[in-house]
């Protein structure tokens, strides 16, 4: 098997959902920082790591994927 249909088979597949779960637990951890020193901004941008990995990026990449 040609090197070119492995890699294709790989992009086939799409992304690992092991980045987007990354993505979430650290959103959280930046989340509860956030709170821990009272900082809005720390916990907006948290919010907003969660909802970038469990909403936006999927899509993203189901869209590419397709």
């Amino acid at each position: 098997m040609p090197l070119a249909d492995i890699i294709d088979q790989y992009y086939r597949a799409g992304p690992e959902p092991g980045s987007f779960i990354a993505l979430m637990i650290l959103g959280f951890i930046v989340g509860v920082f956030g709170h821990l020193v009272r900082s809005r901004l720390i916990v907006g941008i948290g919010v907003v790591m969660i909802f970038a990995a469990t909403v936006i990026l999927p899509f993203q990449f189901a869209s590419q994927f397709q």
